[in-house]
């Protein structure tokens, strides 16, 4: 994902090349989060609603939507006090209630002159899978 920030962290620390955060969510478990996150999104398709729908489709059962995975890596920015200008996905592999996901960011590029750093990102599953 690529994203423009301030270059520097709460607190004063200098933002640099091979920074690296990680946040994790063990067991997406919670029905509240996921029904949050489609009323925020407005997203109830039948691929996160109705499991024959969903099962129809190829996937074992709903899956999360979308913008639950890229709000873990939205979060990072905002933890860091950061606000992103531009971010672009690629969801690789359904994410299912009861996943374990671990999302991971580094720092590719600072530019100080312009106070942005870009950043790349993955999140991954409890089987090491890549989903996002």
């Amino acid at each position: 994902m690529l994203a423009a920030f301030r270059v520097r962290e709460p607190g004063g620390a200098a933002v640099s090349p091979g920074s690296a955060v990680m946040v994790v969510v063990s067991g997406i478990g919670c029905a509240v989060p996921v029904e949050a996150t489609m009323a925020l999104t407005g997203d109830h398709g039948g691929y996160h609603t109705d499991p024959e729908f969903a099962r129809a489709a190829g996937f074992r059962t709903v899956i999360l939507p979308g913008l639950f995975q890229a709000g873990m890596a939205t979060q990072i920015g905002g933890a860091m006090n950061y606000l992103a200008r531009e971010i672009t996905f690629r969801y690789l592999k359904p994410v299912y209630v009861g996943d374990v996901l671990r999302c991971t960011t580094t720092v590719t590029a600072v530019q100080p002159e312009r106070h942005r750093i870009d950043v790349t990102g993955e999140i991954v599953n409890q089987d090491g899978l890549l989903v996002m």
